[in-house]
């Protein structure tokens, strides 16, 4: 099993690598490797060779020359090649002096009051972010709350935020959290005083005033109240 995920770490590191860009004969072309695990060079016609810039790895599939900015290929619309940055990698997001990106698709006109709170939430004037818009955020109470980390590793671990009116978790809504009251407990783990949530998912029937998240060091989330005990946020038998 050990080495079957070597492999497939190995595997998926190789693919990664393997997309980008190269520049033959005048024409830029953008190297993928599909799900069937074959190899597929397309064009990018706007493209400038002479001007081009193949941003290094883990950042390849970014490019751009004295006019355009591409993402695997794809046009960054109206983005000035002179001020743009990667500004997270993870979730793809980039900038120029006036506009904000994910991929390829223009986010917001008002990077300069773009910014980012942690764990992956940004936010401008007009907008909270989870790398796509949080709808129906109050950006005026927007806060990020933190990670509920397992207790001894920083692994999986889910990312909080709030505003007056909803809790967020990795950037979708918990269905009715009370901001004011609600607090991390660990391993994704987290309550508001009247319920128990995993991630974003309420845990109906939990005793709250039990509850408490294993500190064992596990492959997965457990926890405990006086009547059963959870993984994952689920009931063990």
């Amino acid at each position: 099993m050990l080495l079957a995920g070597l492999a497939f770490l190995a595997l998926n590191h190789w693919i990664h690598r393997f997309n980008g860009y190269t520049v033959r004969n005048d024409q830029v072309f953008f190297h993928q490797i599909n799900m069937q695990y074959q190899a597929i060079a397309t064009p990018i016609l706007m493209a400038d060779a002479a001007s081009f810039y193949r941003y290094p790895f883990p950042w390849h599939e970014y490019g751009r020359d004295h006019s355009f900015v591409f993402y695997r290929g794809h046009l960054l619309p109206d983005c000035d090649p002179n001020t743009f940055e990667i500004t997270n990698l993870r979730q793809a997001l980039s900038r120029d002096v006036e506009r904000t990106y994910r991929k390829a698709t223009k986010l917001s006109e008002t990077a300069t009051s773009y910014r980012h709170l942690g764990g992956g939430y940004h936010l401008d004037k007009n907008r909270a972010y989870w790398g796509n818009p949080i709808r129906n955020a109050d950006i005026k109470s927007f806060e990020f709350l933190g990670f509920s980390y397992q207790f001894g590793s920083k692994r999986g671990a889910a990312a909080y935020a709030k505003d007056k009116f909803q809790v967020y978790c990795d950037g979708q809504v918990i269905e009715g959290a009370i901001p004011a009251t609600f607090e991390l407990l660990g391993s994704n783990y987290a309550t508001d005083g009247e319920q128990v949530y995993y991630r974003y998912e309420r845990m109906p029937g939990t005793d709250v005033a039990s509850f408490v998240v294993s500190t064992e060091f596990s492959d997965r989330d457990l926890a405990h109240d006086q009547h059963r005990s959870y993984a994952n946020g689920r009931a063990l038998p």
